[in-house]
């Protein structure tokens, strides 16, 4: 017979409440169970909290990482007082590098760093992942020049909570009775994450919906569908199946079947991550009113137990 354990009790001796406390592993365990679900290559920054570790281009040869807080293979990490400045290593032609948040067991401490590759070399560099060690999870790459000048692109990502985002403004989407509003003339988005079976038959047809409810208007609306899924503890693919698309959008209830296929995009086992974008900003999005997500969906088939 398995055993079953639980946590969080007081530590008094009692059941599971055990007297000596819980150690690290057990806490660490538990913070990448609720904030990174396995996908801990990638994932742990926290959204929404101070300036979500951005990371800018702020003048030759410097990069400038905002403040912000994240769960490194567990282990939560703030940085909140300042931001970081990191002065990129002279280049005398274009180079890859990143740059990462870090959590070290020897030290027992955080950090944040950047990597760079040997001048010349595009390449971005890898980051080092070693449970007990030194794990590292990225927050931007860039290219820099041999004038200082880095073209940052966006690494981070986020902890596995749904994210409701104005992009154009900055914080949060409202959720009303109508659904999460998608903000005329803005950029939006909304994240949502499943887990597939691990009995789905990856064989048979599998489906993806935005579902979303207009105003009393018309017109065209411009958006974005994007399905990343990836093996627990590794990587994630992403496809794109929604890319910036103006499509009319009457004053009904709209169920749209963005992606349709029978060759086992979402594989047993994986955790799969949703996002929807309403773009609009774009001069095609003609819908001049909000539009409400009521949510996102993923339909496959599975045999029971």
């Amino acid at each position: 017979m398995g055993t079953v354990t639980s946590m969080l009790w007081p530590t008094n001796g009692t059941g599971d409440g055990t007297a000596t406390g819980y150690n690290d592993a057990q806490t660490q365990r538990l913070f990448r169970l609720l904030a990174v679900a396995g996908r801990t290559t990638t994932q742990g920054v926290v959204y929404g909290e101070l300036n979500n570790l951005e990371v800018t281009y702020t003048s030759p040869s410097t990069l400038s990482v905002a403040t912000g807080a994240a769960v490194v293979y567990g282990i939560p990490v703030f940085h909140d007082t300042s931001a970081t400045t990191l002065a990129l290593t002279a280049v005398a032609a274009t180079t890859g590098g990143v740059v990462y948040l870090a959590v070290n067991w020897t030290t027992q401490t955080g950090a944040i760093n950047f990597r760079q590759n040997t001048s010349g070399n595009t390449a971005i560099p890898a980051l080092t992942q070693t449970a007990g060690t030194l794990w590292e999870i990225p927050l931007a790459e860039y290219q820099v020049t041999s004038g200082g000048v880095a073209t940052v692109t966006d690494a981070r990502g986020w902890v596995n909570l749904q994210k409701l985002e104005n992009v154009t403004d900055g914080g949060w989407l409202e959720v009303t009775a109508n659904g999460v509003t998608m903000v005329n003339n803005k950029q939006c988005r909304a994240v949502g994450g499943l887990y597939v079976p691990d009995t789905v038959i990856d064989t048979l047809p599998q489906a993806l919906w935005a579902n979303v409810r207009s105003g009393a208007t018309t017109g065209n609306i411009v958006s974005k569908l994007i399905l990343s899924a990836g093996a627990e503890g590794g990587g994630a693919s992403s496809t794109t199946f929604i890319n910036d698309v103006a499509e009319a959008l009457g004053d009904t209830v709209v169920e749209r079947v963005a992606y349709t296929d029978a060759t086992g995009s979402l594989v047993a086992g994986e955790i799969a991550q949703v996002l929807y974008q309403r773009t609009g900003t774009s001069g095609s999005d003609t819908f001049e009113a909000d539009i409400y997500l009521w949510g996102l969906t993923a339909e496959v088939w599975a045999w029971l137990k």
